[in-house]
């Protein structure tokens, strides 16, 4: 019994500390590195949309295919499946072509803040001396 609740002891000691341990603090980004960082993300994510999205195509191409090869003048849906899964799969792009224009419209934060761009209608105020000779 001794031995038992030493180690539950033991136990909730050690799951104690795990649970207590520092997480690294993040360093401060400047606004260019957060303007690449939400520019690299909306580049990743239009890519996996596109690609979701032509996947989701090409099943339901391949079920529509499947039944009008097995089921011309049949009542079957052998092909069903793939067509449902294949609008799945379409509907499922949609959600990463919003993460690129939430990331879009963080990028466009980023550059208002101050990252250096190539969108150069954002005016920028400082202290400017001039001299004339």
């Amino acid at each position: 019994m001794k031995a038992i609740f030493l180690s539950l002891i033991f136990c909730l000691g050690s799951v104690n500390l795990s649970l207590a341990q520092l997480a690294e603090t993040e360093s401060q980004k400047t606004p260019q590195e957060l303007y690449e960082f939400h520019i690299q993300k909306k580049k990743a994510n239009l890519t996996a949309a596109w690609v979701v999205l032509g996947g989701g195509v090409a099943l339901i191409a391949g079920g529509i295919a499947t039944n009008i090869n097995k089921c011309l003048l049949s009542d079957c849906q052998d092909g069903m499946p793939l067509v449902y899964s294949g609008i799945g799969v379409g509907l499922t792009s949609f959600v990463l072509f919003s993460n690129a224009g939430d990331h879009r419209k963080k990028a466009n934060i980023q550059l208002q803040n101050g990252a250096v761009g190539l969108n150069k209608e954002f005016k920028y105020s400082g202290i400017s001396i001039a001299f004339t000779f």
